[in-house]
């Protein structure tokens, strides 16, 4: 999947802490030489419809996103995920969307 699809998964049996729990949508945010070098997981972020105002939740619009409701991405929840968890795939964010969300996630890791 290329970045910025927008796909249910299943999130694991047990969750932690914040993690968010229940199917719930994610985002790709892995490129296309993580795919081609290792198929079988995706990096991707949740998404949430719950605005906390947090500055590095990046609202998610646009007509293609396949979102009934206004709906953020969490950055600080970056994870790798199995491709074995994904299902219906709704839509995309735009490419200023994505690289929204992956200027957050690279000053987080320091990148």
């Amino acid at each position: 999947m290329k970045p910025g699809t927008i796909v249910y998964a299943r999130p694991d049996p047990t969750v932690v802490g914040h993690e968010q729990a229940e199917r719930r949508p994610v985002m790709i945010v892995s490129g296309i030489a993580f795919a081609q070098h290792i198929p079988d997981l995706v990096i991707a972020v949740p998404l949430t419809t719950r605005d906390r105002g947090l500055s590095h939740h990046v609202s998610i619009r646009g007509d293609d996103t396949g979102l009934d409701s206004p709906t953020w991405a969490l950055c600080e929840q970056v994870r790798a995920v199995s491709t074995a968890r994904l299902t219906k795939i709704l839509g995309s964010a735009n490419h200023e969307t994505v690289l929204s969300i992956k200027r957050i996630i690279a000053l987080f890791l320091d990148l």
